[in-house]
């Protein structure tokens, strides 16, 4: 008949999860793998009929493509913001580090990076609230956005210097997360 959508509640019979796995960032994201042992589902638990859930499972992935950029995003901002302020406090050479070209360089190539991000998250979102078809804007925003958070979060951390490593500054984590 088609794939169909079921609500599964903590604590049903034969319903458990496996350990949980400890992976590199986001660490407050439970995950691990989800065991089923004998489950019966209760019919209220039937949430999409069979037949007419892939349709819906597919316009929820477009969704989720764009929250997760939108995530992708804060987390880049937030390393950004820090990194920055930072530059703009730390001094070297008798002179703050964006007083430097290269510093300034570096800050203005992230920017630009974040704001094209924003830009693309406003038109997946746009697009999915006009169209349940928004499978590419969300898919180019999901692709450039992930790659986008690695490669400022990393420079943001280049601008930190040894600093960045250490786990007393967040973009160390954020740097995980991305």
């Amino acid at each position: 008949e088609g794939i169909g959508a079921i609500l599964l509640e903590e604590g049903m019979p034969g319903y458990t999860y496996g350990p949980r796995i400890r992976s590199l960032g986001v660490r407050g994201v439970r995950e691990g793998v989800l065991l089923f042992d004998q489950v019966r589902v209760p019919e209220e638990n039937l949430v999409v009929a069979p037949g007419s859930a892939f349709a819906n499972l597919m316009s929820a992935y477009n969704g989720q493509r764009v929250g997760a950029s939108a995530v992708a995003l804060g987390i880049t901002q937030g390393a950004f913001d820090y990194a920055l302020e930072y530059a703009d406090n730390r001094r070297q050479f008798g002179k703050r580090l964006t007083d430097f070209q290269a510093t300034q360089f570096k800050l203005a190539n992230m920017a630009i990076e974040i704001d094209a991000a924003r830009f693309l998250i406003y038109r997946a979102a746009d697009t999915a609230r006009a169209t349940i078809t928004s499978r590419y804007e969300s898919s180019v925003a999901k692709v450039f956005v992930s790659e986008m958070a690695i490669r400022v979060t990393s420079e943001a951390i280049q601008i930190l210097g040894a600093e960045g490593y250490g786990r007393h500054h967040p973009v160390e984590r954020m740097f995980r997360d991305a």
